[in-house]
């Protein structure tokens, strides 16, 4: 995930993630150091500037194809908005992970959604994604043309946001629409500032999603 990876993402995270990340040189003793430049951010791993670093994350992957190859309803999805500096990477994982499924009896589709901030969907649709996730306008969807699979993902146009017009309009354009519903953060203990999730809009999006 790109947001776990750097420090204070887009200038609108709290926090810094990097911390408590296991290739943060002082959270292991095996010597993995995923911040070499030292600007208190990780986004170097999710680059192939760290050789030892990738080795693990493929043998990871391979982990992972082991354990759920044989299961029909499996996306594989390499990093959620990741800095712009990992198309490489990506483009390396996406590979990796389709050379090593083609000796599994099943295949499944491998994703790529848009670098954050100032991702380039050029860069999804020349991919060698199946299915990708960009950026764009919520109001005015851009029609697939069928290189891809696309996934119209309001994270990634405006966050939470939408309505049930814009779900028949991505729809009917050729795109897969998805609601990133809201959420209160109760779950990790610290509150949050409220969301109703019985909103009509929200509610009558959710139901045009359904169909």
């Amino acid at each position: 995930n790109g947001w776990s990876v750097a420090d204070s993402k887009g200038g609108v995270t709290f926090n810094n993630p990097w911390k408590g990340h296991p290739f943060n040189i002082n959270n292991n003793i095996n010597g993995l150091d995923g911040d070499p430049n030292r600007d208190n951010s990780g986004t170097e791993i999710h680059t192939l500037d760290v050789p030892a670093i990738t080795a693990i994350q493929e043998a990871y992957v391979r982990k992972v194809i082991d354990t759920v190859s044989d299961l029909d309803n499996v996306l594989y999805e390499i990093s959620n908005e990741s800095d712009p500096s990992s198309h490489d990477w990506q483009y390396h994982m996406i590979n990796f992970i389709k050379e090593y499924e083609a000796k599994k009896p099943k295949q499944h589709p491998v994703g790529m959604t848009v670098t954050f901030w100032g991702g380039n969907n050029e860069v999804l649709l020349n991919s060698p994604a199946d299915w990708i996730s960009p950026n764009g306008n919520l109001h005015d969807p851009e029609v697939a043309d069928g290189r891809k699979v696309i996934l119209h993902d309001t994270d990634h146009l405006c966050g939470i946001c939408g309505d049930r017009a814009w779900v028949w309009m991505s729809f009917t354009r050729g795109n897969n629409p998805i609601f990133m519903d809201g959420y209160d953060g109760a779950g990790y203990g610290v509150g949050g500032a409220g969301f109703d999730y019985d909103d009509p809009n929200w509610v009558s999006l959710r139901r045009n999603l359904g169909y």
